[in-house]
């Protein structure tokens, strides 16, 4: 088990970061992993989200100038020119067939994977790092708090963080 704390180390010391999430994006799974992202990007890190469709309308213009890529629907398409990831982040799953289409790229990154959910279940194997907390409401609550955590705000400031989910300034 991680904190938030645990994971903000993670990123402030990774230098390429790519965040994933379960297939067909929600708003939370979106969110929090174009959150992690800026987040990432901030700290200093070539970051990118990855999504498996089918995508919702709204994604690109909630992922407005955050790095993101469309890998396919169903099944990842993975370009080996974007390079070697030192941490990858799974965000709102920790659930396999939920992780589906990444299930033969994520496995061998086994050890530089961590996973930030508010869901109970999930595999253990994904990734031995999880921030679980099925108390928040959403996974955005939790990266909220791991952004604190790496920016170094005060957590009773909660707004400051949730400027992440847009290009604003934080």
């Amino acid at each position: 088990t991680a904190s938030p704390a645990d994971i903000a180390h993670r990123l402030t010391g990774a230098k390429h970061v790519v965040v994933v999430t379960h297939g067909k994006p929600d708003g939370d799974a979106a969110g929090s992993a174009l959150s992690m992202t800026r987040l990432a990007a901030k700290l200093g890190a070539k970051a990118e989200a990855w999504f498996v469709g089918p995508f919702p309308a709204w994604l690109g213009t909630l992922g407005g100038s955050t790095p993101f890529r469309k890998l396919g629907e169903l099944r990842a398409v993975i370009d080996p020119a974007w390079g070697e990831p030192d941490l990858v982040v799974v965000v709102d799953t920790g659930s396999w067939p939920q992780l589906e289409a990444v299930r033969e790229w994520l496995p061998t990154r086994e050890a530089k994977t961590v996973i930030v959910d508010h869901h109970l279940h999930g595999h253990p194997d994904v990734s031995r790092v999880r921030c679980i907390d099925t108390r928040a409401a959403s996974c955005t609550q939790i990266i909220a708090r791991v952004a604190d955590a790496a920016l170094g705000l005060n957590p009773d400031a909660p707004l400051r963080a949730v400027a992440l989910v847009r290009d604003w300034p934080v």
